[in-house]
């Protein structure tokens, strides 16, 4: 008797791991207001360094972000306490003019 037990309890098995339960989920994603993406770094290597501004997407939206034109972007060095006004050089990229990375600055 046990032989025809095992055959049937694997068969058992199987046919509950494959016959699974299906439910489609609508997620509802907001539209929400653009936020801005700031992108760059600055290290102790000679500059000029290179800062980019973009505005985020809604996430059914393209993947192209636009640009944050004429914007004032302004570095400090808080441990030193250099300031750099950047000059935007093309749209959304932003160069510093004299400001340098050193370690362990902020």
């Amino acid at each position: 008797m046990d032989r025809f037990l095992i055959p049937l309890f694997l068969t058992s098995i199987a046919v509950l791991v494959f016959s699974s339960c299906q439910k489609v989920i609508d997620i509802d994603l907001n539209q929400s207001n653009p936020k801005y993406i700031i992108e760059g770094e600055i290290t102790d290597a000679p500059g000029p360094y290179h800062i980019y501004i973009s505005r985020s997407n809604n996430f059914d939206e393209d993947n192209n972000f636009p640009a944050a034109q004429n914007a004032t972007v302004i570095i400090t060095d808080e441990t030193a306490g250099n300031t750099d006004t950047l000059t935007e050089i093309q749209p959304g990229t932003y160069q510093t003019r004299t400001i340098q990375g050193a370690p362990g600055h902020t």
